[in-house]
């Protein structure tokens, strides 16, 4: 991960450990503490996956991609949304019509896709 985006790590990592448990609140969380509820967590995805962010009708053409490449880098504390590096255009996007790539991790010294080792002993077996 490139320095530009360690303020984005810190930030992620703060956003996962108050969704955690810990030893001292025993089963509960500190999000579940803060607002009485415990907190959903089926948005979660692994950092620094590859995604596709869909973009809206009224931004592109008829031949245009319907979605740009991306890498997650975080989730959005203002709404429901992932913060989206995009490749293409440099920039930090808040999205929620997201894809995200579990399967393969971005190589940033290459700039391509690596895919998991699991994937590929899978892929070795099978052949």
């Amino acid at each position: 991960m490139p320095l530009k985006f360690w303020a984005e790590v810190v930030n992620t990592t703060s956003y996962l450990l108050n969704r955690m448990t810990t030893k001292v609140y025993g089963d509960k969380t500190p999000y579940e503490i803060w607002y009485g509820f415990k907190p959903n967590v089926d948005h979660l995805k692994v950092f620094g996956s590859p995604c596709y962010v869909l973009q809206p009708e009224v931004k592109r053409r008829k031949l245009d991609q319907k979605a740009d490449m991306g890498i997650l880098i975080g989730y959005s504390i203002k709404s429901k949304a992932y913060k989206i590096y995009n490749l293409k255009s440099n920039k930090v996007v808040i999205a929620r019509n997201v894809k995200v790539a579990d399967n393969g991790i971005w190589n940033w010294e290459a700039a391509l896709i690596k895919r998991t080792k699991q994937e590929y002993q899978i892929e070795l077996d099978a052949t």
